[in-house]
């Protein structure tokens, strides 16, 4: 959409619904949460950050990833757990949209010239 009008308005909308994950905390502990639900917010701040440049974006993005590694990952596993009440492997639950999103934060914290595109793989 380059910087037409509608591009403005959809970056607007991203940077919008960003700042609402800035203070939203899931509870893993009475939830069921998704890998994918946070690989998909984590994105979406990535977004953010990108289009505002604002170091808070990237910060929550950051926070977010640690604690989804924390929620996902048993330290004998390679692959995360479904969800936060499963005990096995699924990509129904967007484990791969999860996955790609924390090498999105890797690479946005360890270069100048992130090439992972923002993405929700969603199916």
């Amino acid at each position: 959409l380059g910087d037409s009008e509608p591009g403005e308005e959809y970056r607007r909308f991203v940077v919008d619904a960003a700042t609402l994950y800035l203070t939203e905390q899931p509870d893993p502990a009475t939830d069921d949460l998704w890998a994918g639900e946070y690989g998909t917010v984590i994105f979406n701040l990535l977004a953010a950050h990108r289009i505002s440049h604002e170091s808070r974006y990237l910060d929550r993005a950051i926070a977010l990833a640690d604690e989804a590694i924390r929620i996902f990952w048993a330290k004998d596993r390679p692959l995360p757990r479904a969800s936060s009440k499963t005990d096995y492997y699924d990509v129904v639950t967007g484990t791969d949209t999860l996955i790609l999103a924390l090498l999105a934060v890797h690479e946005q914290i360890t270069t100048t010239d992130p090439r992972i595109e923002i993405s929700d793989l969603t199916r």
